[in-house]
C-alpha cells in the first residue's frame, strides 16, 4: 500500500499545521463534543483537537449530539456546525438550554447572516468561526470559549 504523493504546497501546508498544533493553545484534557455533518471535516477537526490535548466526542448532526450529550457525564464545550440535517447547531444549543444546560459553544459556518449571529449568541455561542478555518483559528476559538467564565 502506498500513500498518495503530496505536492510541495500541500506538504508545506501540512508541516505548518503540525507546527501550529504544537505551538498554539493546548488542551488540558477537556471534553469537546464536535458536531459536523461533513465526515472529512469532522475527522480532521476532531483529530486536530485530540492532538492538542482535548478529549473529543463526535456527532454527525444535532440529533446525534443530543443523544451523546445526554449519555455523557461531563462535556466542557460543544463545537458545532450551524447548518446540518436533522437538527442544526443553533437548534441543538436551544434544546440543551431548554433542558437546563449552560454548556459553552463554538459555532462554525460556511455562511452566516446577521440574524443568524444574534440567534447563535442567544443560544450561548461564544465564538463563531467561518469555513474554511485553519488550525490557529480553531485552537484560539476553542481555548477562548473554554476560558470564558
Amino acid at each position: 500500500m502506498s500513500l498518495p504523493k503530496l505536492s510541495m504546497e500541500e506538504r508545506d501546508r501540512t508541516l505548518q499545521n503540525e507546527q501550529a498544533i504544537t505551538e498554539g493553545p493546548q488542551g488540558q484534557g477537556e471534553t469537546i463534543l464536535f458536531v459536523e455533518d461533513n465526515d472529512l471535516m469532522r475527522e480532521i477537526g476532531s483529530q486536530i483537537l485530540e492532538d492538542m490535548g482535548y478529549q473529543v466526542l463526535r456527532a454527525s448532526n444535532g440529533e446525534e449530539a443530543l443523544k451523546i450529550f445526554k449519555e455523557t457525564e461531563h462535556i466542557d464545550l460543544i463545537f458545532t456546525d450551524v447548518v446540518m440535517p436533522e437538527i442544526g447547531g443553533a437548534a441543538l444549543l436551544r434544546e440543551l438550554r431548554k433542558a437546563g444546560s449552560d454548556i459553552k459553544a463554538v459555532a462554525v459556518t460556511g455562511h452566516v447572516l446577521a440574524e443568524d449571529v444574534d440567534q447563535l449568541r442567544e443560544a450561548g455561542v461564544i465564538s463563531i468561526i467561518h469555513k474554511p478555518y485553519d488550525v490557529d483559528i480553531l485552537a484560539d476559538a476553542v481555548r477562548k470559549a473554554l476560558d470564558n467564565a
